[in-house]
């Protein structure tokens, strides 16, 4: 086989082997917590969350299970809170220093709540920002 014809091939078989496991893990997830709007995104997760990219992408070829994702009963409510907290404090900052305002709680200011995403230029109020997932983020 051609070695540009060799890479397509397995380039095809890790993507359907990653959305495979992607399901698994969202099924996981579902049992473990239902996700509520503002929650972190499967996407967020996926890419962010320590652990996770690595059993997504591993080239062993056996399928993934949901017991391969038991460790998130622990680890996901403790990053989610860690990730609420640094995108609140992250977003406080931010309005301060552009609005150039000291409030102790700028969220809570309605020139404090409306938020522009940088990459794709769409508006997000708060809390409602903490579920934009940009399709144009790659980090």
């Amino acid at each position: 086989m051609a070695e540009p014809v060799k890479q397509a091939v397995l380039k095809e078989e890790m993507e359907i082997r990653i959305k495979t496991r992607l399901r698994v893990l969202d099924n996981a997830i579902h049992k473990i917590k239902p996700r509520k709007r503002n929650d972190l995104s499967l996407r967020d997760i996926a890419l962010y969350m320590p652990g996770i990219k690595d059993l997504l992408t591993e080239p062993r070829e056996e399928e993934a299970t949901e017991a391969d994702f038991d460790f998130l009963r622990v680890d996901l409510p403790e990053y989610e809170e860690r990730w609420k907290t640094g995108a609140r404090q992250y977003l406080c900052d931010l309005a301060k220093r552009e609005l150039d305002i000291d409030a102790e709680d700028p969220l809570a200011l309605a020139i404090g709540s409306i938020f522009t995403c940088d990459l794709c230029s769409r508006s997000c109020s708060w809390p409602n920002i903490l579920a934009h997932t940009c399709m144009e983020r790659t980090q």
